[in-house]
């Protein structure tokens, strides 16, 4: 067992940080950013945090301590400016349990539509990322995970006092995530887990955008990277249970470390990025959550190198406490960022993100 884990470690690390490189990169699209709402709440941290339902984001391991058939739909703002400007992500799929492993598929997108002074100029946005991830166990207590992605990035911009148009376009391309996923059962007690997880994410090569005006002269291709992430992380799962419930009482405490792998020059001296978060679960029906986050990135709605408070909550709702005949379970997550906003006297704007599940007790097949 040991001499497998240690070989998986070998070949995982090595093959990983030989193979960066450097270059441009987009980042923050809909092939890396947490949607799920109870995930950005932890602050986050879901780099080995399986008890996560869409947590295979961060680490495609995940996906194989998974027990249930379920579907999911998430939501998360980025409207950093009220006025004018549409600016969200969406994540909706499946996940099937089997008895050859874990299977998901699911579709991200993320859409940015912006009119600015009176229409004088469009812009609409929208990049979509299709994935087929596969985790199972593959010694003893060690997962593997792997993401298979096809990313695609239509832009256009229009401004009509210049009657200019800027139309940018890539074609599909493909992209993998891997990670591996370890744990450790009964640490201190009976009721108690200890997961530690790494991943990489968008393992690839550079996109390719067509650029199209109606000057002749602009029109052209540029290359870029899609920012490649270095994921590590631990997560501590503790049960408190009691004569009225076997789980009364439950505490969730994740940490991860992100690494920007192929950063621009500008980007090298914050490449690191950091978050934590804590769950609490009550009855294993309402949790309360609570995280932190160290951006390595800059944005218009946060700053880098600084870190931000975010939280929610969660709920989850068994159909067979009506009926023993209906093995299903609806949860909902509703997560809160606050973030500075430079158009409030106050200079604080809470953004939301909601998520919504339905899960059956059972394997796929």
């Amino acid at each position: 067992m040991k001499r497998c884990a240690l070989s998986f470690f070998v070949f995982f690390f090595t093959n990983i940080l030989f193979g960066q490189y450097h270059g441009t990169s987009l980042w923050h699209t809909s092939a890396d950013a947490i949607i799920d709402a109870k995930n950005i709440s932890l602050g986050e941290s879901a780099a080995a945090n399986p008890s996560l339902l869409t947590s295979f984001i961060s680490n495609p391991a995940n996906l194989s301590e998974q027990k249930e058939t379920s579907v999911f739909f998430n939501r998360r703002s980025n409207n950093y400016a009220d006025q004018e400007c549409d600016n969200y992500l969406l994540s909706s799929g499946i996940i099937l349990p089997t008895s050859l492993g874990n299977f998901s598929f699911s579709y991200n997108s993320q859409i940015l539509t912006y009119t600015a002074y009176h229409s004088i100029f469009d812009y609409e946005s929208i990049n979509y990322t299709l994935a087929l991830t596969y985790a199972n166990n593959i010694c003893d207590n060690l997962s593997f995970g792997v993401s298979i992605k096809a990313f695609r990035f239509i832009t256009d911009y229009t401004r009509y006092d210049f009657v200019y148009y800027n139309n940018i376009t890539t074609k599909m391309h493909f992209f993998a995530d891997v990670g591996f996923l370890y744990k450790f059962e009964k640490i201190f007690g009976s009721n108690d887990k200890l997961y530690f997880g790494a991943s990489a994410q968008n393992l690839g090569s550079e996109i390719f955008l067509k650029t199209e005006t109606n000057y002749e002269d602009q029109n052209g291709n540029i290359n870029y990277p899609l920012a490649q992430y270095l994921r590590a992380g631990m997560s501590y799962d503790l049960i408190i249970p009691t004569g009225l419930n076997e789980n009364t009482l439950e505490f969730i405490l994740s940490g991860e470390y992100r690494n920007h792998l192929n950063p621009t020059d500008l980007e090298k001296s914050a490449v690191d990025g950091f978050g934590t978060g804590l769950e609490t679960k009550l009855f294993n029906l309402l949790s309360f959550n609570i995280g932190g986050i160290y951006r390595n990135e800059e944005t218009a709605y946060y700053e880098k190198q600084k870190l931000y408070l975010y939280y929610g909550f969660s709920g989850i709702f068994p159909l067979k406490l009506f009926s023993d005949s209906l093995p299903y379970k609806i949860a909902f997550s509703y997560g809160i960022m606050p973030v500075p906003d430079a158009f409030s006297m106050f200079g604080v704007k809470n953004m939301n993100s909601f998520s919504i599940s339905v899960g059956y007790e059972g394997l796929f097949f």
